[in-house]
């Protein structure tokens, strides 16, 4: 059982994002589960696509129980304001996965990362590899070479798939509670093996895509910020909505 973890910083720049250690901590398990089942040669690789600034992130995937890292080294340029499209992403990992020598059974990314929120990065990655996905996954368990997938809907509703290995999940927040790693685990994560990829050498698919900028929203109302105590606060608001006739 081989699996692939997909991962970046937060918006801090200094940790695993938080869906993303859901996803790391949702391959750990998985790679325990096969060690109690007696399944042989269970690894996780953790990868990331970035700049050399993220190997903070291997290192502490490295640090929390991850067999190997490997970086692919990207430099976003200044023009799209720092950042990446995620078909660009999408298509550097799918270069590397295809690439691998031994191809790997599970991938796992987060539902979302947590800067552009767009949850776009595992699905095209997915489709790049023409691999089956299932996406907000709260948790996975493997049976024979089935992949048990529970999604969670609204109202509390459970979703329970079964996918064929090869395949992708995005794992979101409902189960998994990441694990912290001990210093010396994160000292013992500088002897493993970390791979540095040149982005530009995977020769990857893109649909050409680019950040053309940001822009803030424009203001269309202006707020107003009620002080006091409560009492104060209540017979302003209630004020507010007997001016404008809405109560």
């Amino acid at each position: 059982m081989k699996i692939l973890v997909c991962i970046k910083p937060d918006v801090s720049g200094e940790e695993i994002g938080p869906f993303e250690n859901l996803a790391l901590e949702a391959g750990l398990c998985l790679k325990e589960d096969c060690s109690l089942a007696g399944m042989e040669n269970c690894r996780v690789d953790a990868v990331t696509a970035g700049p050399s600034a993220w190997a903070d992130c291997i290192h502490r995937a490295l640090g929390m129980g991850a067999d190997k890292g490997i970086h692919i080294l990207t430099e976003p340029s200044e023009d799209d304001g720092g950042l990446t499209p995620a078909s660009l992403t999408a298509g550097r990992l799918g270069a590397f996965v295809s690439s691998a020598e031994i191809p790997y059974d599970l991938i796992l990314t987060g539902v979302m990362s947590q800067d552009l929120m767009a949850g776009q990065t595992g699905p095209m990655l997915a489709a790049h590899l023409d691999m089956a996905c299932a996406t907000a996954v709260v948790r996975t368990e493997i049976r024979d070479n089935i992949l048990v997938a529970r999604r969670e809907w609204e109202e509390g509703y459970r979703e329970t798939l079964e996918v064929e290995l090869p395949a992708l999940v995005s794992v979101q927040a409902g189960f998994y509670i990441p694990r912290y790693p001990t210093l010396s685990h994160m000292l013992k994560a500088k002897s493993k093996p970390v791979v540095a990829v040149n982005g530009e050498d995977l020769g990857s698919r893109s649909s050409g895509e680019r950040f053309s900028g940001l822009t803030a929203p424009a203001q269309l109302r202006e707020g107003k910020i009620i002080r006091g105590s409560i009492e104060d606060q209540v017979l302003a608001f209630k004020t507010f909505l007997k001016q404008r006739a809405l109560v």
